[in-house]
């Protein structure tokens, strides 16, 4: 089951503590653009994509769908979601048969796919925070995650 080892990559590098950037994840972005416009690449912002760019077989940019314009990349990358990327923006007669009818379970794409829900709790503490450990907790119904995604799978209404 492969979301079950993609969870277990997320969640396994918090066992030993997460970090995160000050200002947020998205401060990483904004590190990288200066690199980026300085080995001559270009940075859009909020440039919504139509479509992926297939010439011979091979992913050479995207057409952007506001203008139509297509930016070409000797790299693309995509992280708008695997159902995003196969199912929509890939032109009709470029996606693989295989991974859309995984990712398309009852006809329609993402259509059966179950994620699951989580909630984050931030706590701010008037303290240093002295004998408090430097931890992150994961409250889940018992250590044995791919018997909880499976219980999640089978009822997701069950609270227990």
């Amino acid at each position: 089951m492969q979301h079950l080892i993609l969870f277990k990559q997320v969640a396994n590098h918090y066992f030993d503590g997460g970090a995160y950037p000050v200002g947020g994840c998205a401060e990483i972005a904004r590190a990288m653009v200066p690199t980026v416009l300085a080995s001559g690449g270009d940075v859009l912002v909020r440039a919504r994509v139509d479509e992926v760019v297939v010439e011979n077989g091979a992913v050479v940019g995207v057409r952007l769908a506001k203008s139509g314009r297509v930016v070409k990349a000797p790299v693309v990358v995509s992280a708008c979601g695997a159902v995003n990327t196969y199912c929509r923006l890939l032109p009709p007669e470029h996606r693989p048969p295989d991974i859309v009818r995984l990712l398309s379970p009852g006809g329609e794409p993402g259509g059966g796919l179950v994620s699951c829900g989580h909630v984050m709790l931030f706590v701010a503490l008037d303290s240093d925070g002295e004998g408090l450990p430097a931890c992150n907790y994961w409250v889940s119904p018992s250590a044995d995650i791919d018997a909880n995604v499976e219980a999640h799978r089978r009822d997701p209404e069950n609270e227990e």
